[in-house]
């Protein structure tokens, strides 16, 4: 079951334009990356307010990727930042982060992660 489709992310999430077939491979490629880390099946999200954050983390995944290089990105991964939401602070100034920050803010709302979750 797909959590979210490319109507959602284009009109709801307003995502920077992939073309849908990019969009079908970085949904399948985000999904796996979030149920990784959260160690979750993200399609057994329930709650209504946790499932948007799903989404909204899907959406966000997808779009760091892309604004990344792609698929490409994945494998090369030499992305930097800082992401600070509250007490909650996370640095990914290290080679190799492929998580999108603002993708494990709406994690940790669902409540999918913890505040611990520091390095990936």
């Amino acid at each position: 079951m797909d959590l979210i489709t490319y109507d959602f992310y284009i009109n709801d999430y307003a995502g920077v334009f992939i073309s849908q077939e990019d969009f079908i491979a970085l949904y399948k490629r985000s999904k796996e990356l979030l149920e990784n880390i959260t160690m979750t099946d993200l399609s057994l999200v329930k709650k209504e307010k946790s499932l948007m954050e799903v989404k909204y983390a899907l959406c966000a995944e997808i779009e760091f990727i892309n604004m990344n290089g792609g698929l490409d990105f994945l494998l090369d991964a030499n992305s930097k930042g800082s992401f600070s939401m509250g007490r909650f602070s996370l640095s990914v100034n290290e080679p190799g982060s492929i998580i999108s920050p603002i993708a494990l803010g709406h994690l940790l709302r669902a409540g999918l992660i913890s505040r611990r979750v520091l390095c990936i």
